[in-house]
């Protein structure tokens, strides 16, 4: 593209696009940046889990099911643990090199290839991930092919001592767009959020209603049970969330602008980098989610030439003197001579090569978050990056109501008598129960994964719960539980709907098997109890109504209709409400009455 010279100074034969990514200077930031990635995918790989205990997680995950996800998928099933524990070593001297500068391009490959891979074996447990690692992989890998070992590496100071010519001034101009890339993988994830939380979260409403307020509760009150009087304190205080929940939209949308500020480097500092780190803060302020891994991502942003230079005084950028607005001459004056350190002798066949890098990974990136491909193609550590981005607060959101939300419980107990504290119980023993089908053998695994996570590892963020007691009594549900609305306070939480799914005691293991069925003939709903473990039960149908339609604390009423057989044919209730069942269950042989959860959030007729 040619920019005319409307302005009186001599044109410039650079296109659009490289007056944002091919500019002189930038090997001092390259290489920071090589070494900030280093240090982030050290500490994801050691966050992501033990590779010491991969054959341990293939055990007590079975309940999950395999479920492989980006590069992971070239595995059909777990690899075995020599390959993983090699791999995460791989891993972890590569990330060494790289942050080095030894060999460094093929470092920043490997490592970025290999963490990736790591992180994907880690996440291919069950149908979901966290996206605690996404945003980093994905900035080490549009990173990598860069050149970024020029200045600051072990590759530079064998270069000088073998009295080699500097690379400096014939890369000059490809220093830059690794770091871009870098950048603007990190506030996509940022924007990919905000992209969410506005489309799922019903815009504005998203920070206006009382959805951040739920979504404290829903974090400290599914599991954990101790928040700290920081969340207590904007959990109960509407200004307060609705605050902190509009100042996060801001931060979200306004980092991805970062690109168009490099020249503007205080700005590119406090919009990408200081934003970036308040929403880390936030997070482990307000939900104990600490990412130590995303600190290093804060310090892209950072021009770090520019800095020295503003210390030192030895260096100065270019910049337009021009002010006028809206006078053509004065504009074209001011883009090109912020234009003035563009390098416009870059090969056209390596500027095509980091522009058709740059339209794939970025492209695949944005139809990502756009039309939600990595729930569909599971291609970690690519995601629509849609945590927290569902509106947790019911319509019309100006009026306080309940917020119900399913949750897998258990209940344990030692040979003892000792019970099991609620803060105790890991979330990867509780999440896999409402998941997990209701046949015998599906029920019997779930309670043999739970029972090894209980007393031999942990997994994770979640704590080591090692213990010589023997597991007397396990009881697994499916449960509504709901925030209660304003004035109560947001915590504790209150069970609307809770069913058992099965128990182990010593009375033997147990459960039923529920299912739901449309008859055409009878034109009628029918249920089917196949119940395991039990000598001789009887059963009893009961049900709430429209418990997550129109949440509220009542007690199951029993359903009418007729029992033919073990199908129970359900009577229109002709209100159109939506049922939630229990089934109880009677068993005089063995001397117990128990409540399973049935067929939920259905309606009586068609």
């Amino acid at each position: 593209m040619k920019i005319l010279n409307l302005a009186g100074l001599m044109p410039l034969r650079v296109s659009f696009l490289d007056r944002f990514f091919f500019f002189r200077g930038g090997a001092y930031n390259a290489a920071i940046a090589r070494m900030l990635l280093a240090i982030s995918l050290w500490l994801s790989i050691k966050e992501a889990g033990d590779a010491y205990l991969w054959n341990f997680y293939v055990e007590s995950y079975k309940s999950w099911g395999w479920v492989p996800k980006g590069l992971a998928k070239i595995f059909v099933a777990p690899p075995n643990q020599d390959f993983v524990i090699n791999l995460f070593h791989l891993s972890q001297f590569f990330c060494i090199t790289m942050f080095l500068g030894v060999f460094t391009r093929t470092s920043a490959v490997i490592a970025a290839v290999s963490a990736t891979l790591y992180a994907s074996l880690i996440a291919s447990f069950g149908p979901y991930w966290s996206h605690g690692f996404n945003v980093q992989l994905l900035a080490a890998l549009s990173f990598m092919f860069g050149r970024s070992g020029d200045v600051l590496s072990v590759d530079a100071v064998v270069r000088r001592f073998r009295a080699l010519p500097s690379p400096l001034k014939k890369h000059d101009g490809e220093y830059w767009w690794p770091v871009l890339f870098a950048e603007l993988s990190t506030h996509m994830f940022m924007f990919g959020a905000f992209y969410q939380k506005f489309t799922l979260g019903n815009g504005v409403w998203w920070a206006w209603s009382d959805n951040l307020r739920n979504s404290l509760a829903v974090s400290w009150g599914l599991a954990r049970f101790n928040p700290p009087e920081l969340v207590l304190w904007v959990a109960n205080n509407p200004w307060l969330y609705k605050t902190a929940g509009t100042l996060q939209l801001i931060a979200q949308f306004s980092t991805i602008f970062c690109l168009f500020l490099v020249r503007h480097p205080v700005l590119r500092l406090v919009i990408g980098g200081m934003f970036f780190f308040l929403e880390i803060v936030g997070l482990t302020r307000l939900f104990e989610f600490w990412h130590p891994f995303w600190v290093p991502l804060c310090l892209l942003s950072v021009d770090w030439e520019w800095l020295y230079g503003k210390i030192t005084g030895k260096i100065g950028r270019p910049v337009s003197t021009q002010r006028g607005y809206l006078v053509m001459g004065a504009f074209l004056m001011a883009v090109q001579k912020r234009a003035l350190d563009v390098v416009d002798n870059i090969g056209s066949r390596y500027r095509l090569a980091v522009y058709a890098f740059m339209a794939l990974f970025f492209g695949y990136y944005a139809a990502n978050i756009i039309w939600k491909l990595g729930e569909k193609h599971l291609n970690y550590p690519f995601s629509s990056m849609a945590f927290f981005s569902e509106n947790r607060a019911l319509a019309p959101y100006s009026k306080p109501n309940y917020f119900p939300i399913y949750r897998g419980w258990i209940e344990v107990e030692t040979v003892d008598g000792k019970k099991l504290e609620p803060s105790m119980i890991p979330s990867p023993v509780v999440n896999p129960i409402l998941i997990s089908s209701r046949d015998a053998s599906a029920q019997q695994q779930l309670h043999v994964s739970g029972k090894l996570l209980l007393k031999n590892a942990f997994w994770m963020n979640s704590p080591q719960l090692s213990s010589s007691s023997e597991i007397g009594s396990y009881r697994t549900y499916s449960q509504i539980v709901a925030v209660p609305p304003r004035p109560r306070p947001a915590l504790p939480m209150v069970v609307l709907h809770s069913g058992l799914t099965s128990i182990s005691d010593k009375l033997g293991f147990r459960g039923v098997t529920p299912s739901l069925t449309w008859d055409e003939a009878s034109k009628q709903y029918f249920i089917t109890v196949e119940a395991f473990g039990f000598r001789d039960p009887s059963f009893k149908i009961l049900a709430r109504k429209n418990v997550r339609e129109e949440p509220q604390e009542v007690d199951p009423k029993e359903l009418a209709g007729a029992w033919r057989g073990n199908r129970f044919f359900i009577k229109h209730t002709g209100d159109g409400a939506f049922l939630y069942t229990l089934i109880e269950v009677a068993d005089k042989a063995l001397g117990v009455t128990e409540t399973y959860a049935g067929p939920e959030n259905f309606q009586s007729y068609r």
